[in-house]
């Protein structure tokens, strides 16, 4: 669920009468495209009722609201750039306080020879 959603959403909960479209974009911002693909994908769930540019929620529409009160009310789900593929986890974790060991298989030793000899030329 989008933010702006959400805020139509929450407002129509709170407000039992009818409120005008153009109420949302004098008040919130909201652009007409926002207020325009709300309208369309809540119509058609049937969860709000649009007549002559005013819109309410339906009583099923509150319902709807109540029984997904997490997701209109609260932020519940995880953003997706927070959500890491299982390709990219490894097979271990590290405790609290454990120094990170890389694995020396699959480190550049001609690096660490290089670093090595520059150190004690100097």
């Amino acid at each position: 669920m989008k933010s702006f959603e959400r805020i139509i959403l929450k407002e129509m909960f709170s407000n039992e009468k009818k409120i005008p479209l153009f109420f949302f974009h004098e008040k919130y911002m909201l652009s007409p495209g926002q207020i325009a693909f709300f309208v369309k994908k809540y119509s058609k769930e049937q969860v709000i009722a649009v007549s002559d540019g005013m819109i309410s929620l339906t009583t099923s529409g509150r319902e709807w609201v109540l029984n997904n009160t997490a997701k209109v009310f609260y932020r519940k789900s995880t953003p997706k750039w927070k959500k890491v593929p299982l390709e990219f986890k490894g097979p271990f974790t590290l405790k609290i306080n454990e120094p990170y060991l890389s694995w020396l298989s699959y480190s550049d030793m001609d690096s660490f020879l290089e670093y090595k000899k520059n150190l004690e030329e100097e």
